[in-house]
Formats: C-alpha cells, sequence, structure tokens
C-alpha cells in the first residue's frame, strides 16, 4: 500500500506498510478504488446536469463518499465496498439518460471531430500530468510515458477514443424551431420568456449563423454578397 492522506504518515512521506491511523492494506485499496469510481461519475454528473436532469441524489451521494475515505473513521472494507457497488450504479443511471439526449447534428459533427485522431487514458500509472478519462494526441501520451520511465516510474495505459454513434430524429415544427442553436431564433417562434431566461442563466452567445436571426436583428443575411468570410 502507499497512503499519504493525512498528518500521521509515516515520517511525513507516507504510510508503505501499514497506516499508522491504523488503515489496512485492503481498506486502502478500496478506497483508491472508490475515488477511481467517483472520478468516472463526475464528468457524467456534470453534464446530466447541463441537461437539466436531476443530480441531487448523486451529488450527496458523492460529498458522503468522499467524506468515508477521510483519516480516522471507520475502516471497514465491506463499507467501502457497499459504495463502489453504489457508485457504479448512480454511473450507469446517468449514462442512461444522457445517452438519449438529442442534440444538433452540427454539434455532434463537432465533437468527434474534437476527439478524432486521440486517445483516452485508462490507467493514469505514476503520471502527475495526465488524469484517467483524459483524451489527449498519442505524441503527447508517448512523450510523458517515456519520462515515467526513464524514471522507473509506472507508465500509463491508453487506448484509442471512440467517437459518439446517433441516428436521425424526425422531429415536429415546434421542437425543431425551439431546438435550433440560436436562441435568437427559438424565442421568435414560441416560449420567448422562457427560452431567452436559459439563455441568459447559461450564459449563451448567439453566433447569428442562421438566416432568420440575423433578419430578426437587420443584418445581411449569410448567405451570397452577405455571406461573412
Amino acid at each position: 500500500m502507499f497512503c499519504e492522506q493525512c498528518e500521521q504518515t509515516a515520517s511525513g512521506q507516507g504510510c508503505h506498510q501499514w497506516g499508522a491511523c491504523g488503515k489496512s492494506p485492503e481498506v486502502n485499496a478500496t478506497q483508491d478504488l472508490l475515488m477511481y469510481v467517483l472520478r468516472g461519475i463526475a464528468p457524467i454528473a456534470l453534464r446530466a446536469k447541463d441537461l437539466a436532469f436531476n443530480t441531487q441524489g448523486v451529488d450527496r451521494f458523492t460529498c458522503e463518499s468522499i467524506f468515508s475515505t477521510m483519516t480516522n473513521l471507520n475502516f471497514d472494507a465491506k463499507r467501502f465496498k457497499v459504495y463502489i457497488e453504489q457508485a457504479i450504479a448512480y454511473r450507469e443511471a446517468l449514462k442512461a439518460d444522457i445517452e438519449q439526449e438529442v442534440v444538433d447534428k452540427l454539434d455532434f459533427m463537432e465533437e468527434n471531430d474534437n476527439i478524432y485522431d486521440k486517445y483516452k487514458v485508462k490507467d493514469a500509472g505514476d503520471s502527475k500530468t495526465f488524469l484517467i478519462g483524459q483524451l489527449a494526441p498519442l505524441a503527447r501520451l508517448r512523450d510523458e510515458n517515456s519520462s515515467l520511465k526513464r524514471r522507473d516510474l509506472r507508465l500509463m495505459e491508453f487506448s484509442k477514443a471512440l467517437p459518439a454513434t446517433s441516428q436521425p430524429m424526425l422531429q415536429g415544427i415546434t421542437r425543431a424551431s425551439l431546438g435550433t442553436r440560436s436562441f435568437v431564433s427559438a424565442a421568435s417562434f414560441q416560449e420567448t420568456t422562457k427560452v431567452l431566461n436559459e439563455a441568459a442563466i447559461a450564459g449563451k452567445v448567439d453566433h447569428l449563423a442562421g438566416l432568420k436571426e440575423n433578419v430578426i436583428v437587420g443584418h445581411l443575411i449569410p448567405a451570397g454578397t452577405g455571406l461573412r468570410a
């Protein structure tokens, strides 16, 4: 085991055999695994919150789980295994929710372009630069592994990042109009107050890329001689 969590660490350098606080190697390992799973929940929970899903349950669970790893609390390995099982259940439930997200085709293509030719970190090893789940170009990951190898540290493991998949969805005129990328265009059609409030709260920026929003604000339409370079 290796633990440097608290001020009781042996010689101030971390406990290697057994925790000065009484923590066993088994408990240390399950705590590390719990934190690993919680880090995996974080980006999914943030995305779910952006999509207006209720994440209060997982927020409370995350705080409780992190607090449970603090020194001088109940070091029962079985207790942490229960937390791990609950964390996985929360993660899978959130993934099932956000995987049904409806997105604009251009946003979807832009996101896949961003991850093209990148690799996902599966195990950060002893790297202090990269985190588990982080996307990066292959060259940067290889450079980091070379640096770790020269220092006899544990190497990272990574795999090719997979693009998102989707299928077309036929929408009615109301939903299609409200789902446009331009909040100026959406607000002019229906539910004006709601659309503008949500745009203000989210701090959205309308780049006026479409025809309708440019007509509304009195600009030349982005077509023909009015097309912006």
